[in-house]
């Protein structure tokens, strides 16, 4: 329609709407590639447009995944602290058990004597 509203071309049968001829305006539009370079434009905007959306959901995705991953990292080295803690503590609760079974037999052999 623009071709047509700018009077760049014009019909050359109205009756069948076959055949468009070019006025000087529509030859001299096509040697500076007007609609060439709205094309162009248009596209040009697109992948900005798309650009501007994608990297930054692209951005945060990634923010995600790392946070995510740094986050059970954490969680496994602390599980395994936690594990060696207990480790610690059970073999010190033995340790405890077993001089706690010294003194009782110490005590017995004592008050036998006596």
């Amino acid at each position: 329609m623009s071709l047509f509203e700018e009077k760049e071309v014009f019909r050359h049968n109205p009756k069948y709407k076959l055949g468009l001829n070019s006025t000087d305006k529509g030859v001299a539009s096509f040697v500076n590639k007007k609609y060439k370079k709205k094309n162009e434009d248009i596209i040009i905007n697109w992948v900005k447009i798309f650009v501007q959306i994608v990297v930054p959901v692209l951005a945060l995705i990634v923010a995600v995944l790392s946070l995510t991953i740094k986050l059970d990292s954490l969680k496994m080295q602390s599980d395994k602290e936690l594990q060696k803690l207990e480790n610690i503590m059970q073999e010190q609760k033995l340790s405890i058990e077993k001089l706690e079974m010294k003194t009782k037999i110490l005590r017995n052999r004592k008050k036998k004597y006596f």
